[in-house]
């Protein structure tokens, strides 16, 4: 989990400056955070030769304005949030569509007049969770699922 915090927080210090963010990352607080850093980390790297500069994301409450805002406040603030950033970087696992969170992002995303050409989703995929059961998840998505 560490490594994921690491990951993370320096992609969002190196562009701190910025008043608007390349990517609003969703991603699971209960999906494995070891995966998630090396392709956080893989996807930035690339990313980076692409762009000719690190780019810049917002994730969730290592960003918001106020690190201490309840979770109904950062509710709030989600649509401001989406709305500063060009693109959508799923990071997918295998919990990210039963967490009621992850879901309100992405449908904020989408109300905010997000476009599917704008969203770029990474599987994160582990031997004990292949990509045919994360795309499953996908599949057999319902919202009354979700916590």
């Amino acid at each position: 989990r560490d490594e994921f915090f690491c990951t993370a927080a320096r992609l969002v210090q190196k562009n701190s400056s910025r008043s608007c963010a390349d990517y609003y990352v969703i991603h699971s607080w209960e999906d494995d955070a070891e995966v998630k850093a090396h392709k956080l980390a893989a996807w930035a790297e690339a990313k980076e030769l692409e762009l000719g500069r690190p780019p810049s994301i917002w994730m969730d409450s290592f960003c918001a304005d106020d690190p201490t805002l309840k979770p109904f406040k950062l509710l709030q603030h989600m649509p401001i949030y989406i709305t500063k950033c060009s693109k959508l970087l799923i990071l997918c696992g295998p919990t990210v569509v039963d967490r009621l969170w992850c879901v309100m992002e992405l449908f904020a995303w989408r109300a905010m007049g997000g476009k599917l050409e704008d969203v770029e989703a990474l599987l994160l995929t582990a031997p004990e969770c292949s990509a045919d059961s994360i795309v499953a998840s996908f599949d057999a998505f319902h919202v009354m699922y979700c916590k």
